[in-house]
């Protein structure tokens, strides 16, 4: 799907229940605070808003860790409002 500065993000097909979710695989050495990572996603994985990006599980090996979050198609929208333009 997507390759960034900290990892890469690919597209997966859950065994169980057939959705569709994105795994961010990060590079350990990437991250600077180990147990600042955990505990933001601990918390991430407790958070429920439309707004923010459902975490389901994070796991991790001796190189990376992998954040399974749920998939999303994030679309551009352009609004023109008088002589104002806004991207969102």
């Amino acid at each position: 799907m997507g390759k960034g500065a900290y990892g890469t993000v690919f597209a997966a097909k859950s065994k169980i229940t057939g959705k569709i979710r994105a795994i961010k695989q990060i590079k350990r050495s990437s991250i600077r605070n180990p147990i600042q990572f955990t505990n933001e996603m601990d918390i991430l994985k407790k958070v429920d808003h439309p707004n923010i990006i459902k975490v389901f599980e994070t796991y991790e090996d001796e190189t990376n860790y992998y954040v399974v979050t749920e998939y999303c198609i994030f679309y551009v929208v352009s609004v023109k409002v008088g002589n104002c333009s806004i991207d969102s």
